[in-house]
């Protein structure tokens, strides 16, 4: 069974509620985000360990979990400011945070316009610095190699479509199989009660209607994406950073962890785990529950 953590919330002064689970009693805080369609609940397994070292906060972003959707996401940086409502609010003045895949992409926002308040930065198997990929589709219905602009043209590929059907069908099949073939395709064998973890929160999202154009929009590095302009927002993250990804991540390639590294520099320190997929954490516990905590110490 899974470990349960009670779910504390906390009202935001944009009027969103935010749900989150906590452990831990240390004077170092991880805050942990978590991806795309996902929540606070697939960390449970993760958060007593690493509470032995840290006080850990796993949040659930707004439109997922048990968190409100009260207003529609125009973009990630909806997400970072909550977070930094959030932080406000628990009065939280330093500390380290991970983000897995999309919140991944959240954290780095944070470690760029918050730099003062971050300690250090984990990214785990995080989208990229230019974002979540979407691609066109012709008039054949076949993706093509260029990027996708417009909401139209994000929600004609197979992917996103994919994904918003799937919730708003509540269809479990569909999500079970497409968990199992994108991100559980390393060495984790989940028992049938842990994959259901992942469907149950899958299907709890709202806001997979925009999700996957914001993802697309994202670019934080210094060039063009094919999708928006870079912000450059990469070059002032100031703090520490481990990167953690997987090498048959096919959710988000290695060669977007090696373009994060790339860009940071000797800020950052890289580790691509062999027979890993996209949710590493998953596939090496041990060894990435160990990395945390050393880099965090």
């Amino acid at each position: 069974m899974e470990k349960e953590l009670d779910t504390k919330f906390v009202h935001l002064k944009n009027a969103e509620i935010y749900a989150y689970r906590e452990a831990g009693t240390s004077p170092k805080v991880l805050l942990i985000l978590h991806g795309a369609a996902s929540s606070s609940q697939i960390f449970t397994l993760f958060l007593p360990p690493l509470s032995e070292t840290l006080r850990v906060i796993a949040v659930d972003l707004r439109g997922h979990g048990q968190s409100s959707y009260n207003s529609p996401l125009a973009s990630h940086d909806d997400f970072v400011e909550d977070i930094k409502q959030f932080i406000e609010v628990l009065s939280i003045k330093k500390f380290y945070i991970l983000g897995w895949s999309m919140g991944g992409n959240i954290a780095m926002k944070l470690a760029a316009q918050v730099p003062e308040k971050i300690e250090g930065l984990i990214l785990l198997n995080s989208a990229g610095a230019k974002g979540f990929v979407v691609n066109k589709v012709d008039e054949n219905g076949n993706v093509t190699n260029e990027r996708a602009q417009t909401k139209e043209e994000v929600y004609k590929n197979p992917g996103p479509m994919k994904l918003v059907n799937s919730i708003a069908n509540q269809d479990r099949e569909t999500v079970r199989v497409g968990l199992k073939k994108s991100f559980f395709n390393g060495k984790a064998v989940l028992s049938s009660e842990r994959l259901e973890v992942y469907v149950d929160e899958w299907l709890k999202c709202r806001c997979a209607d925009c999700l996957p154009y914001n993802s697309n929009r994202y670019n934080i590095s210094n060039e063009h994406s094919g999708a928006a302009e870079g912000t450059n927002e990469i070059s002032k993250i100031k703090c520490k950073t481990l990167i953690l990804h997987g090498e048959n991540d096919m959710g988000v390639l290695k060669k977007e962890a090696e373009y994060i590294k790339d860009c940071l520099g000797d800020l950052a320190k890289i580790k691509i785990f062999d027979n890993a997929g996209h949710i590493v954490i998953e596939d090496y516990p041990k060894e990435v529950l160990k990395l945390i905590q050393e880099f965090c110490s």
